[in-house]
């Protein structure tokens, strides 16, 4: 549906945009001037997590942004990012299952790629006590910058 209304090219420069300003936002302003958003932006923000999902497949960016203004970092992010995951891909997953449009020939590359998957969240979790919460704040920053500009010109 949202495919009819913009492309798919739009969508992902209005969001690499969104995606750049917040981050310049997040970075200029000083902690304390960082009111906590009101709880009734979290069904808001949870529909455009699951319609980015659901069309363009890139959820993260967004997620990251919406976590890091009710001020999650690090352990807090990185686990409410995973439960998003987790539900919204189990959905999906059945989803395209179900519409036949997940082919049996490419199991074998989600199975090789879940494999080394697994063993990059088990090296990143052995790294993640070394991170601060500034730098982690800063490399949530950084990879929003990086998706932003990707989204903008690719």
């Amino acid at each position: 549906l949202l495919f009819q209304v913009l492309s798919e090219l739009l969508l992902r420069r209005i969001l690499g945009v969104f995606l750049l300003a917040f981050a310049i936002y997040e970075y200029v302003r000083k902690p304390a001037q960082r009111p906590m958003p009101r709880r009734l932006w979290l069904p808001v923000s949870g529909f455009g997590a699951g319609l980015l999902l659901g069309s363009v497949g890139v959820p993260g960016p967004f997620l990251a942004l919406v976590f890091l203004r009710y001020g999650l970092l690090k352990e807090e992010l990185v686990a409410m990012i995973a439960l998003f995951f987790l539900v919204g891909n189990l959905q999906r997953t059945l989803l395209y299952w179900q519409q036949e449009s997940l082919p049996r020939q490419h199991l074998d590359l989600a199975l090789l790629l879940g494999i080394a998957m697994l063993l990059g969240v088990y090296a990143g979790r052995w790294l993640f006590p070394y991170i601060s919460r500034e730098l982690f704040a800063r490399l949530v920053l950084g990879m929003l910058v990086i998706f932003g500009v990707q989204f903008l010109f690719w």
